[in-house]
């Protein structure tokens, strides 16, 4: 079973879901699929069309929803294909985002339910067309079984330990500095960190680096893989620690072009690994209230995946972007965490000077095309 999000206008007016162009896009990745439309039924959450071809407000979901659960009762299908955000909402309130969740199989209420994102999402983001294709080949494909996770609680020279295999990964945990829908990442303190340096073998040290771990930090010979290593290396910098010998795997992701670059997401879709929500950890309290052996399945799992990804995406960043990565986008990053940091000295002379050239020759360009006209 398919489910969609609205009719559109050609929908809307042959009554038949999905029959305009996302309709033949479909079509082409059902094919990719080995599926028919007459072996499936099709359908949308919201059966007519909204005003203006908008998306469905919460409340028009609300009440067509009686009529998707009806379909479903009676079709009883093994497997729902949810097409869009609209659709994922509709049936796995609770569910990740789609950026996370798309191409990844769960259950629900005995229900094998399969997110995509929908096809006119993928007429107006064409970076969406190779993860669309890669989703319907594995449409048939069930999530492996968890791994079994070796996370502890260890000290300072436990984190010294694993440093001395040459590759770790590395991640802090802070205190909030969210006010208002505004970051302030110059407030905030440090809790702890996590280190790994094997698959699904991690440790939470509850407390700021500090030495023996602390000179490995520091240190050329030990790879440190962070997940936005300016985060780290701005909030180490605070403590005297210089972060050297880093990898970045956001970074790498970004120049890679994933279509989203968050870890969460990243370890769902590289590694099929499913990871705690920060919010689901605090339950409405502030980090700094959290007890270490609360933090620990969430912050231990930060380094473990951020080194597993990193293995994935060192493998496929070849080439001139690997160049990139190395000789312009890494060494930037304690330059913008040393600006982040302590601000920026502007010549504002200069920027007015600049500033008024610059509206001179947009004032000059519109009289031309005035002209041209």
């Amino acid at each position: 079973m398919l489910v969609g999000e609205a009719p559109g206008r050609q929908e809307d007016l042959t009554g038949r879901p999905f029959v305009g162009q996302a309709g033949q896009i479909l079509n082409r990745f059902l094919e990719l699929a080995g599926l028919t439309r007459d072996k499936l039924y099709i359908t949308n959450v919201v059966r007519c069309r909204p005003p203006g071809n908008a998306t469905p407000t919460p409340t028009a979901t609300a009440q067509h929803l009686p009529l998707l659960r009806v379909a479903l009762e009676e079709q009883h299908p093994h497997t729902v294909v949810t097409l869009g955000a609209t659709a994922l909402a509709a049936l796995a309130p609770d569910a990740r985002r789609l950026t996370a969740c798309h191409g990844k199989a769960f259950y629900r209420d005995g229900r094998r339910i399969y997110p995509m994102f929908h096809p006119a999402y993928a007429m107006r983001n064409p970076a969406v067309w190779p993860l669309l294709y890669q989703d319907f080949l594995h449409l048939h494909r069930d999530p492996p079984l968890p791994a079994a996770l070796h996370y502890r609680i260890g000290t300072h020279g436990d984190a010294a330990a694993l440093a001395t295999s040459g590759i770790i990964g590395f991640d802090l945990e802070t205190t909030d500095t969210l006010r208002g829908g505004v970051f302030y990442p110059h407030e905030q303190r440090i809790l702890g960190y996590s280190v790994s340096a094997a698959p699904n073998e991690s440790i939470y040290v509850p407390e700021p680096p500090a030495s023996p771990f602390a000179e490995y930090l520091q240190a050329e010979s030990v790879v440190k893989v962070c997940h936005n290593a300016k985060f780290e290396a701005q909030l180490l910098a605070g403590m005297g620690i210089t972060l050297r010998h880093f990898e970045d795997t956001k970074l790498m992701a970004y120049l890679l072009g994933h279509f989203s670059t968050h870890l969460k997401d990243l370890s769902w879709q590289l590694l099929d690994v499913q990871q705690l929500r920060l919010d689901d950890v605090r339950q409405g309290r502030p980090t700094s209230a959290l007890s270490p052996e609360e933090w620990l399945p969430y912050a231990a799992a930060d380094a473990d995946v951020t080194l597993q990804i990193w293995r994935i995406l060192d493998s496929d960043l070849q080439g001139a972007l690997r160049q990139l990565y190395y000789e312009k986008e890494l060494p930037l990053v304690p330059i913008l965490a040393h600006a982040e940091r302590g601000g920026v000295l502007l010549d504002t002379a200069c920027l007015g000077t600049l500033s008024e050239q610059l509206h001179a020759k947009v004032d000059g360009a519109e009289k031309h095309l005035a002209r041209s006209l």
